[in-house]
């Protein structure tokens, strides 16, 4: 509350998550929900509660943005009274102010780049809602993630990357599952334009047709594929 009224906020965060809740009820809109980190009198403990109290929302996206002090704004007037320091060219992002240091803002941009590139891409959804669902805080399991090296990986490897960060979880079995899931039915649309994968799916397909076209259920088919592309050596992933 005091970080919002420092800000010219009036906020209701109760009325705000009934609000949301029920906008979601109806499923129809894709929630894409923001935080700001480095506004007054919000610490590095106090944002991971409040990145973790918006993620149980289960939004579509969740933007993590940073405090830009921009020219002729309230926050850039107050800027000594909270000892704030920011970039010197544009975007005039935050370093640090009497709330963070430099090296919270760093950790934060630590969970900002695993949680942008492994939950709000979108290509492992049933993995990331079970680490929401069993993790007690989320905003420290981004934050050591994005500790390891995923960036620049193919798609196969920054999924065993997280795979293997797993490996210590009780559920890790369940997750296991999850994101091979995951992987394939992504990759089954991500492929389809392809023309390699598209040649495997003529034989995959007449596979099915030997078959007489049972209809496997599609996590089933995503198996069968999963299978497939073993055979060809495009898979790594142990089931």
């Amino acid at each position: 509350v005091k970080s919002n009224l420092s800000v010219g906020r009036i906020q209701n965060n109760e009325k705000l998550f009934n609000n949301i809740q029920k906008i979601q009820a109806g499923g129809v809109i894709d929630l894409h929900l923001d935080l700001i980190a480095g506004l007054p009198y919000e610490d590095y403990a106090s944002f991971a509660k409040t990145f973790n109290d918006v993620l149980s929302l289960k939004p579509k996206e969740l933007q993590l943005g940073f405090l830009k002090l921009l020219h002729g704004t309230k926050m850039k007037e107050d800027a000594i009274k909270y000892n704030y320091k920011w970039q010197a060219i544009a975007p005039y992002e935050i370093i640090e102010n009497t709330f963070l240091s430099s090296n919270d803002i760093k950790e934060i941009h630590y969970a900002e780049d695993a949680f942008e590139y492994y939950y709000n891409s979108g290509f492992m959804p049933n993995a990331m809602e079970l680490i929401i669902d069993n993790e007690t805080n989320p905003f420290h399991f981004f934050n050591a993630l994005g500790h390891t090296t995923y960036k620049h990986l193919s798609l196969e490897l920054a999924f065993k990357n997280i795979d293997d960060f797993m490996k210590d979880k009780l559920y890790y079995q369940l997750f296991h599952e999850k994101v091979i899931f995951d992987y394939l039915n992504y990759s089954i649309h991500f492929l389809t334009y392809s023309f390699l994968i598209l040649f495997y799916h003529k034989f995959f397909y007449t596979y099915l047709h030997q078959l007489n076209h049972v209809p496997y259920p599609y996590k089933d088919y995503l198996l069968l594929f999963y299978e497939y592309l073993k055979y060809f050596g495009l898979f790594q992933f142990s089931y």
